[in-house]
C-alpha cells in the first residue's frame, strides 16, 4: 500500500514535471517563433525594395534572427538553450528591433507602403514577445535577485547601443544620402565597437571598479560627443540613443558605488 508521503512526493514530482515540459514547450513554440520573425524580416525587405532604410534595416535583421533560430533549435535541452550566449544576443537583436522599426513608422520611413509600416508592427509585437520570454526564463534560471536583474538588462541596453551604432553607420555611408559622411562613419564605428566590447566584457567577467569606471567614462564621452554631433548633423535617433544613455550610465554607476 502507498503511504500518504509516497503519494504527496509523487504528486510532486508529477507537478514538477508538468512544469518542466511546460516551460520547455514555450521555449520551444518562442523559437520557432524567432524563426518566423526572421522570415517576416526578410518579407518586410523584399516588399520595401527601393526604400533604402527599411529594406536595408529588414534584410540585415533577417538572416541574423533566422541564423539564431536554427542554433537555438539544435540546443536539445533547456539547460543548453539558456546558458547560450545567443539567448542574450537574441534579446539584444529584439530590444534593437524594436526601437529601429518603431522610428521606421514614426518618421514614415515606408512612404506610401503602408503594409509595410503594419508588417513592422507585426514584427514589433513578435519581438516583444521573444524579449520577454528569454529575458525571464533567462532570470529564472539563474536565480537572479533584484540587483542582477538591473545589471542584466542594463548590459543587454549597451549591447543593443553598440550594435545600434554599427548599424546606423550605414545610414551615413552615402547609400541612403547624398555622399558619405566620415564623421559620423567614424564616430560610430569607434564608439559601437567599443561598447559592444564593453557589454561583453561585463557580461562575460566579474568586472573590477576600475573597469566599472571606464565603462561609465566611455559611455558618457559617446552620449556627449553624440549630443554635439546631434547639432551638426540632425537625426531622431541621437535622441533615443542619449535617453539609452542616461539610463546605462545610471545604472552602472549605482553598481559602481553602492
Amino acid at each position: 500500500m502507498i503511504s500518504d508521503e509516497d503519494s504527496k512526493a509523487s504528486t510532486a514530482h508529477k507537478l514538477e514535471g508538468g512544469k518542466k515540459l511546460k516551460k520547455k514547450r514555450k521555449l520551444r513554440a518562442t523559437l520557432y517563433l524567432l524563426m518566423a520573425l526572421g522570415i517576416l524580416h526578410v518579407i518586410i525587405g523584399v516588399l520595401a525594395f527601393g526604400i533604402l532604410e527599411p529594406m536595408v534595416t529588414a534584410l540585415i535583421f533577417g538572416p541574423v534572427v533566422l541564423l539564431f533560430s536554427l542554433i537555438l533549435l539544435k540546443k536539445s535541452d533547456e539547460r543548453s538553450l539558456l546558458e547560450s550566449q545567443i539567448i542574450t544576443s537574441s534579446n539584444t537583436i529584439a530590444f534593437l528591433n524594436i526601437i529601429s522599426y518603431i522610428l521606421l513608422i514614426v518618421f514614415g520611413a515606408a512612404q506610401d507602403r503602408f503594409y509595410i509600416n503594419i508588417l513592422m508592427g507585426v514584427a514589433i509585437v513578435m519581438d516583444a514577445v521573444i524579449f520577454s520570454v528569454f529575458f525571464f526564463e533567462k532570470i529564472k534560471f539563474e536565480d537572479m535577485n533584484s540587483l542582477k536583474i538591473i545589471d542584466y538588462l542594463s548590459i543587454i541596453i549597451i549591447k543593443g547601443i553598440g550594435t545600434g551604432l554599427l548599424f546606423y553607420m550605414l545610414a551615413w555611408t552615402g547609400k541612403l544620402r547624398e555622399s558619405p559622411n566620415f564623421i559620423m562613419i567614424t564616430y560610430h564605428v569607434v564608439f559601437g565597437t567599443a561598447i559592444m566590447i564593453l557589454g561583453e566584457k561585463l557580461y562575460r567577467d566579474t568586472v573590477t571598479t576600475r573597469f566599472q569606471a571606464t565603462s561609465i567614462g566611455v559611455l558618457l564621452i559617446a552620449m556627449l560627443i553624440g549630443i554635439f554631433l546631434f547639432f551638426v548633423y540632425p537625426d531622431p535617433r541621437c535622441i533615443v540613443n542619449t535617453v539609452l544613455f542616461v539610463i546605462v550610465i545610471t545604472t552602472r554607476a549605482y553598481f559602481l558605488f553602492k
